[in-house]
C-alpha cells in the first residue's frame, strides 16, 4: 500500500489597519474599500461594531473613572458586564515577563509586549508560535493588527483585546499628564 503526504502551505497572514482620520470614529479594514469594524468613541464608552452589520455591537468598553473599566458583549446576547481586568488578566510567566491572558471559546491566549511598537499574541503556554501581533506599520504609517492565517476565528476577540489595551494605555498616559502637568 502506497501512502503519500500532501503538503499544504497555510495562507499568508492578513493585516488589518486602522483609519483614524477622526479619533472618535475609527475604521478597521484589511482593504480600504471594505471596512470590517467601526469603533465609536463616545462619552464614557467605546463601541466596537461590525461594519458589515452596523446593528451588531460586538463589545462596549465602559470607562468607569477611578474604578476598573468594564466590558459588555451585546452581540452575544449577554447583558452582564465583566471587568476588563478579569477579561484580560495580568499575570507573570515563570521568567517574570508580564503578559495579559484572555480566555476565548477557542482557548486561552496571551498578549506579550515585545517593544514599544509591538505586542504579540500567543496561545497560552506556547511562546514559539505567534498567532497575531499588533505593530506600527512604517510603510503605511499606521498601526496594524496582523493575524496569522489560522487566527481568523479569533479576529473579533483580538480586535476587542486591542482596543481594551489601547484604551488602558491612553488612560494611563492621561493620568500621568494630569499628575505631572506640563513641563
Amino acid at each position: 500500500m502506497d501512502s503519500s503526504i500532501t503538503l499544504v502551505n497555510p495562507g499568508s497572514p492578513t493585516s488589518y489597519f486602522l483609519n483614524a482620520a477622526d479619533p472618535k470614529n475609527i475604521i478597521v479594514y484589511a482593504h480600504p474599500s471594505d471596512p470590517l469594524y467601526q469603533i465609536e468613541m463616545e462619552a464614557g464608552q467605546i463601541k466596537i461594531i461590525d461594519a458589515h452589520h452596523p446593528s451588531r455591537v460586538l463589545a462596549i468598553i465602559h470607562h468607569k473613572g477611578l474604578r476598573p473599566d468594564t466590558l459588555s458583549f451585546p452581540a452575544r446576547g449577554e447583558k452582564s458586564v465583566i471587568s476588563t481586568q478579569k477579561w484580560l488578566k495580568k499575570t507573570k510567566l515563570p521568567d517574570g515577563t508580564v503578559v495579559h491572558v484572555m480566555d476565548t471559546e477557542n482557548g486561552s491566549y496571551m498578549w506579550k509586549v515585545h517593544s514599544s511598537f509591538c505586542q504579540k499574541i500567543y496561545q497560552y503556554g506556547d511562546l514559539e508560535t505567534e498567532v497575531a501581533c499588533c505593530r506600527w506599520q512604517h510603510a503605511h504609517g499606521k498601526p496594524a493588527l496582523v493575524l496569522e492565517y489560522g487566527a481568523e476565528p479569533l479576529r473579533d476577540v483580538i480586535i476587542i483585546g486591542y482596543f481594551v489595551q489601547r484604551h488602558k494605555i491612553t488612560m494611563e498616559e492621561r493620568a500621568i499628564d494630569v499628575f505631572v502637568g506640563p513641563w
